[in-house]
């Protein structure tokens, strides 16, 4: 006598997945996902970098350039002050004279000072400012990262009661006011801007 379960059909299956499909499906995603170099936001940081490259070889440059001007004014003050020591020695009829170089020497290191002070200056405004740039570059970054997995998420937003995710600004890597709430509106913009 046969098993009664084994002559039982089994439950009908539905349609298999077509793995040929999915793979060119993510081969188009991969294609997509390459291109987002070319959108502006990148090109633009990597401008930005370019810029913060050739300030920092000015900065080096300058700097360079009044450092060698330091050494050469300080080699400057010593010949004048050996020159001083010398005419000590050699005429002691000369001693007021001696008195005033030493006096314009000291106005010089006086002077020296000041333009150090003002080097100093400068020097930790152009800090400020690549700190400003760093601060930026890295909140434009935040905000690309962000924007790439949001747009990612956003692609596989169908249904109309999931919200899409907002996209960031680049320079304050805040919301960008105003994203359609809605896969509709989502759709609407990007065909509004595709008849551009």
């Amino acid at each position: 006598m046969e098993d009664a379960s084994l002559s039982q059909p089994g439950p009908q299956l539905g349609p298999q997945p077509d793995f040929r499909r999915m793979a060119q499906g993510l081969q188009q995603v991969c294609t997509e996902l390459a291109k987002f170099a070319n959108l502006s936001p990148i090109a633009q940081s990597a401008a930005i970098l370019e810029q913060m490259q050739q300030n920092q070889q000015q900065m080096e440059q300058q700097f360079q350039q009044m450092r060698q001007q330091m050494e050469q004014q300080f080699q400057q003050m010593q010949q004048n002050h050996q020159q001083t020591q010398q005419q000590f020695q050699r005429v002691h009829q000369q001693i007021g004279q001696v008195r005033q170089d030493v006096m314009q020497v000291q106005q010089r290191v006086l002077q020296v000072d000041q333009r150090v002070l003002q080097v100093d200056q400068r020097v930790l405004q152009v800090d400020q400012q690549v700190q400003q740039l760093r601060t930026d570059f890295t909140m434009g970054h935040q905000a690309i990262e962000y924007n790439s997995i949001a747009r990612f998420q956003n692609s596989g937003v169908a249904r109309s009661d999931h919200s899409p995710t907002t996209l960031r600004e680049f320079t304050t890597n805040a919301d960008i006011q105003g994203f359609p709430a809605t896969p509709a509106q989502l759709s609407n913009e990007l065909i509004a801007l595709s008849l551009e």
